[in-house]
């Protein structure tokens, strides 16, 4: 139900409108005229603005959106003009605050975008020097072990090349040794003396069976000198 508030005055000549304020269908409508009885002159102002905000920019609404009709002429021949002028340089200001909380907001968005694309093009340099340090150490690491199992390997080569030559030298002197005769060795036993050869006695004419003498024998042996082995 449309609502309607104002005060009348009459005075001094004149009749005044004042602080009329009505609202209905969404709208407002405030503002005063006064009318001269002398000549009916007429002056006066209304504004007519939303009751509430009708986008969702916020450009329309009870603060924003205010058209003023101007009333001018005699109450019989009324003259109207509508001043929008402040509507829209108060519209301009709210959208260029609209706009530029926008390219505030899609600045903000950008650097956040920027930021997080230059954290994971960081993060992508920092991974794969990572990798790259980890495959340097896995390459080190296995370079070390080849050489430390080529060495092992060489060392085994090694003593198992000087045991064959031990082996073989004691081999070579073992099968060396029955060839040489040592610094001790006994001397070959001496060839058996001849046999001695049995002796005859000188032959003596017989003696008369009265003056018979019996002589002793003299026999010499050759004497042979043998030498012990020690």
């Amino acid at each position: 139900m449309p609502k309607l508030s104002g005060a009348l005055t009459i005075a001094g000549g004149s009749i005044e409108v004042a602080n009329v304020g009505a609202e209905a269908g969404g709208a407002k409508l405030f503002g005063g005229a006064s009318v001269k009885l002398a000549d009916l002159g007429l002056q006066g102002s209304f504004a007519l603005s939303p009751v509430k905000t009708l986008d969702k920019a916020g450009l329309v609404g009870p603060t924003t959106s205010s058209v003023t009709a101007n009333l001018s002429g005699t109450l019989l021949a009324p003259k109207r003009t509508l001043d929008i002028a402040n509507m829209v340089e108060t519209i301009k200001v709210h959208a260029l605050e609209n706009e530029v909380a926008r390219l505030e907001k899609l600045k903000a968005k950008q650097d956040a975008e920027a930021k997080a694309a230059a954290n994971a093009e960081k993060e992508a340099v920092e991974d794969k020097a990572r990798q790259e340090l980890r495959a340097q150490q896995a390459a080190a690491k296995a370079a070390a072990d080849a050489a430390a199992k080529q060495a092992a390997a060489d060392a085994k080569a090694a003593a198992d090349a000087k045991a064959a030559a031990d082996a073989k030298a004691a081999a070579d002197r073992a099968a060396a040794a029955p060839s040489q005769a040592p610094s001790n060795a006994y001397p070959p036993p001496l060839p058996n003396p001849p046999p001695v050869p049995a002796s005859r006695p000188p032959t003596t004419p017989a003696p008369s069976p009265s003056t018979t003498t019996l002589q002793p024998l003299d026999l010499e042996l050759p004497r042979y000198q043998y030498q012990l082995l020690n």
